[in-house]
């Protein structure tokens, strides 16, 4: 795969994580049609400040990894 090709996708999960914040790789997986986890774009993403972890609440989420845009 060319950088290109990888730009975009982390592109494509930059936009599902946009557009639905506190998203799970399982749900920008499902938004996206992917046939796996988009944990390698969600790790660079991360890296490049872009976007963030949410904190759970205890007793409310039961769900890790909920992400949305950095400010």
């Amino acid at each position: 795969m060319n950088n290109a090709a990888m730009n975009a996708r982390i592109a494509d999960v930059f936009a599902a994580i946009k557009a639905a914040p506190g998203s799970t790789a399982p749900h920008v997986q499902e938004a996206l049609g992917w046939r796996h986890l988009p944990v390698w774009e969600i790790e660079q993403l991360q890296a490049q400040g872009r976007i963030r972890r949410l904190a759970n609440v205890p007793g409310v989420h039961c769900v890790d990894g909920r992400y949305e845009v950095a400010r």
